[in-house]
């Protein structure tokens, strides 16, 4: 069985090393991701400038993406987008997503954003990726230690060792997760 539902908002796509974490945490069955068509537009609009991609890398990546993932991309919210109240008037499409599949959290960098008091109404709560990984982490803790080894070994362009793949953790938005890795013997695994 899955686990939770997360819509995963566009800025915790936009980094390399933080999506493909992400995704392949949810192979695990430790959360089920969620996106929308505005959501793939957002990568569409800013990875260019976010990550260097051109066009036809762009559209390749948010092809493999669906291929990957047919169940996550969500439909049939926007009629809800309007009824919504938040700082940003341009996020409430990913409000509006949640609501409508009855997602557990929204998963950002702007959590100031997705303020509780308007998520409340809906039980859905905005979480930095760190705390959302952190959260998993309580009862999914073998699952996200496999998949960070199963994710650290997938990396054939640029293999890293232990301590590489943990530094870049730490720096892609993960630091208390690679800490927790670190403190739990991640270090000492065998290179292969």
């Amino acid at each position: 069985m899955a686990g939770p539902l997360a819509v995963l908002d566009a800025n915790v796509l936009f980094p390399f090393q933080l999506r493909n974490f992400l995704l392949h945490a949810s192979t695990f069955e430790i959360f089920e991701p969620l996106w929308s068509e505005d959501i793939l537009n957002e990568i569409a609009r800013h990875l260019p400038e976010k990550a260097g991609l051109n066009a036809q890398q762009i559209s390749h990546l948010l092809d493999q993406m669906q291929r990957a993932f047919p169940g996550a991309l969500g439909t049939g919210y926007t009629h809800l987008i309007e009824g919504l109240a938040l700082p940003d008037a341009d996020d409430r499409h990913v409000l509006a997503l949640a609501v409508h599949y009855e997602a557990e959290f929204i998963v950002t960098h702007n959590v100031r954003d997705f303020p509780n008091d308007r998520l409340a109404p809906w039980n859905v709560q905005a979480l930095t990726a760190d705390d959302f990984i952190q959260r998993l982490s309580s009862t999914h803790e073998d699952q996200l230690r496999a998949a960070a080894e199963q994710h650290r070994l997938s990396l054939k362009r640029a293999p890293y060792t232990p301590e590489q793949y943990l530094d870049s953790l730490r720096s892609g938005f993960l630091p208390r997760f690679a800490d927790r890795l670190a403190a739990q013997g991640f270090l000492a695994q065998r290179q292969l």
